[in-house]
């Protein structure tokens, strides 16, 4: 995980997709025969990579998980910032807190990575690309220590019958991030 010094002493971190992504990044698959869970080249909001979350084959659920996990020292805020876009996938509501996994679409926030509070529920449309700006996390839980942000999707066909992608996450902290 590297995190740059902005000129205004802001701390930042930001992933992507264009390249390989670091250990500070894993995944959750709930079927390894039918999930999708994938960088890819099928959409982005910026350059030729995007992480793509769908399943392989008609009429199969599965949950697919791409997790960030970071530490943060020092800081008042950690602010995180993304790009995404749906391709007819319904809406599957995220409860406002989760143990483990949760068959739902959305980004959940967590100290842990056990116990995961709702940070943003997927609408029920986003037919095109989307940046989100300025969500902060200590709103949600304490950031004195390790953060893990959880980018979630949870259906049943293929793009571009259903599917979730995601592009440009970044974090912003007047703390450390590592």
């Amino acid at each position: 995980c590297t995190t740059i010094t902005e000129p205004n002493g802001e701390k930042s971190y930001s992933e992507d997709f264009e390249g390989a992504m670091g250990v500070e990044w894993s995944t959750y698959i709930s079927s390894s025969t039918y999930g999708r869970n994938e960088r890819s080249t099928y959409s982005s909001a910026t350059g030729s990579y995007g992480w793509r979350m769908d399943v392989t084959s008609n009429r199969h659920y599965n949950l697919n998980e791409l997790i960030l996990h970071v530490t943060v020292t020092g800081g008042t805020y950690l602010h995180l910032d993304y790009s995404t876009r749906e391709y007819n996938d319904e809406q599957n509501t995220m409860s406002s807190t989760f143990t483990n996994h949760e068959n739902s679409d959305g980004i959940a926030v967590s100290s842990d990575g056990i116990n995961w509070v709702l940070l943003w529920q997927y609408p029920s449309s986003l037919s095109s690309w989307t940046t989100y700006t300025d969500v902060n996390i200590a709103d949600y839980i304490s950031i004195d220590g390790d953060v893990y942000i959880k980018f979630q999707q949870y259906d049943n066909y293929v793009m571009s019958t259903d599917g979730i992608m995601w592009d440009d996450i970044q974090l912003e902290s007047d703390g450390t991030i590592t």
